[in-house]
């Protein structure tokens, strides 16, 4: 059931979203009328907590504070109230996820750039501030088709930069990498590379690369021919080689970022 209220005088609008890392609501404070995006979460023992300014914080909660980028969704303040965590952050109107957006609309090679670029852009300036997202997907990118600004969203499964293999799975399992399920071992910068394949993939054929791990495993993701033809060599040759199989002869990091 919906609450109509959360507290500190927020008011329910809708709910933007549920999963394993918490619930996402639309508010909108009843005495200044400012809405704000909401995500709760319970505080339980097996919850990431890091120090922070001499706080004992949410791994999620330290981490967006922290950022400070355009394409990253606005911190804008937290508190703890009956044993949950509250995650207020700025509500922007006019941004819809790209999932739902590339399901209804064909996005020009124009719009692709644009979303390749910002997505390398904020993922780079992540991985520059020694964070690893971990859930880069279609459903965790905004994007506002009239300002063509993107933002990522959802930092519950964000972890310190390593440069130590990854041996669990972590994010969604359709946007990790076929060695995330055969050695089992991944490194964060491979695994992106990955995972931008699959959106800009999703944005290019309105469908996912990969509806199964079989898939991952057993198949390459290939751009249909008729989507081909809408979209110029580069760019398909781009994405290709983002969901190259092997590890070793995947596009690296840096070189996507200058093809981008």
């Amino acid at each position: 059931m919906i609450p109509s209220t959360l507290p500190r005088g927020l008011l329910v609008i809708k709910q933007l979203g549920a999963g394993g890392n918490g619930t996402v609501y639309l508010t909108q404070h009843k005495i200044s009328l400012n809405k704000y995006v909401v995500k709760v979460f319970r505080d339980h023992p097996d919850l990431p907590i890091v120090y922070q300014d001499g706080t004992e914080l949410p791994l999620e909660i330290a981490t967006l504070r922290s950022l400070h980028h355009p394409n990253v969704v606005k911190y804008k303040t937290h508190f703890l109230f009956n044993g949950e965590w509250y995650l207020l952050m700025d509500y922007e109107p006019g941004f819809s996820d790209l999932h739902t957006l590339t399901r209804s609309f064909r996005l020009t090679e124009k719009t692709v750039l644009s979303i390749a670029e910002q997505l390398y852009a904020v993922v780079d300036y992540c991985l520059q501030n020694n964070i690893d997202h971990g859930d880069i997907k279609e459903e965790n990118i905004l994007y506002n088709p009239k300002t063509n600004q993107l933002k990522l969203i959802d930092f519950g499964t964000a972890l310190p930069l390593s440069k130590q293999p990854i041996n669990f799975l972590r994010g969604t399992t359709m946007c990790l990498p076929p060695e995330a399920f055969s050695k089992p071992q991944y490194f964060p910068l491979q695994a992106s590379v990955w995972a931008i394949g699959c959106v800009l993939y999703g944005c290019m054929t309105g469908r996912p690369a990969f509806s199964e791990t079989s898939d991952i495993l057993n198949k390459r993701a290939r751009i249909p021919l008729h989507k081909k033809k809408l979209y110029s060599g580069k760019l398909v040759n781009l994405v290709e080689r983002c969901l190259e199989p092997c590890r070793i002869l995947r596009i690296m990091w840096s070189e996507l970022g200058r093809n981008l």
